[in-house]
């Protein structure tokens, strides 16, 4: 899958606190916005709020650091919701070591019942790598 088609589907923006400061990370919204996806900004929400969103807005794609998205399944499953009747088909991480680590890595795809896609980036040059087609890495 090339980094294009990543982004054909409707998309759940995440990119929260922990990558941003706060805010939504732009370069994800705007790529993500330009291929025609809607996307659902989740900042400022807690975490009960952004799962009815994704539940709701049928989001099939989930932006977000490994830890939160392991923390939004523990959430759904502690609120009697199965993670995997979401509409999550991937999960792009980063923000910090998760998505390259197979050990994190299954622990997502399992949760969500979903592909997962290691990013690279920083927020002053904006994303510079994604992880390889095999899940090996950068």
């Amino acid at each position: 899958m090339t980094p294009e088609e990543q982004f054909t589907e409707p998309a759940l923006q995440l990119a929260v606190e922990e990558i941003a400061g706060g805010e939504p990370a732009p370069e994800v919204m705007e790529a993500a916005a330009a291929r025609g996806c809607l996307v659902l900004p989740a900042g400022g929400m807690n975490t009960a709020t952004r799962l009815e969103m994704m539940r709701h807005g049928r989001a099939s794609v989930l932006c977000c650091t490994p830890s939160y998205a392991m923390h939004l399944a523990e959430t759904a499953v502690e609120r009697h919701l199965d993670p995997h009747s979401f509409s999550i088909r991937t999960v792009i991480l980063a923000g910090e070591p998760g998505g390259s680590i197979p050990a994190v890595r299954k622990r997502i795809e399992s949760a969500w019942n979903a592909r997962v896609i290691d990013h690279a980036g920083a927020s002053e040059v904006g994303a510079w790598g994604f992880g390889d087609a095999a899940g090996d890495g950068l």
